[in-house]
């Protein structure tokens, strides 16, 4: 017999909400029957401002065999002042095991590009020019979220 499973990360307003942060939950759906819970997170459902910025570095160098760590660090205005940061996405690696994903990197932001980056309403010296977590944040949530469902799945056959 086949088994279905789905995983819905989602945002849950609490009651009186006025803004700010929301707890993140995770729905495990298998063969049809529904379990949600708290992932313990929480994220600020407020998109982030786009501005233009410069990047002022963009080097990649081998930090042990095998191991290649990227920098690449960019200037930007909001509001007036001026400053510099050098996070290319949340939870995404510097440091990279593959010589062609360290270059890759490298080659998208060479010095002197113009790009879009993404920067924090509350903080507008936190930026990023890949906004999004990307796949290596979501792994501890997919494995939690997968175990758990192959549980709810073993308790209901």
């Amino acid at each position: 017999m086949r088994t279905t499973i789905s995983l819905l990360f989602s945002l849950r307003k609490p009651k009186n909400y006025q803004s700010g942060e929301m707890p993140i939950y995770l729905r495990i759906t298998v063969d049809g029957q529904r379990t949600e819970l708290a992932v313990s997170r929480k994220c600020d459902p407020v998109r982030w401002d786009a501005v233009s910025g410069e990047i002022i570095e963009s080097r990649m160098w081998i930090r042990r065999p095998s191991h290649w760590a990227v920098e690449i660090r960019y200037r930007y205005t909001v509001e007036g002042l001026t400053y510099e940061a050098d996070r290319v996405g949340f939870w995404k690696a510097r440091r990279f095991w593959s010589l062609g994903a360290a270059e890759r990197l490298v080659t998208m932001y060479p010095k002197g590009r113009i790009v879009t980056l993404f920067v924090s309403p509350s903080d507008r010296s936190l930026a990023v020019i890949e906004p999004g977590v990307g796949w290596r944040a979501a792994v501890p949530f997919l494995s939690g979220g997968l175990l758990a469902a192959f549980g709810i799945a073993s308790l209901l056959h």
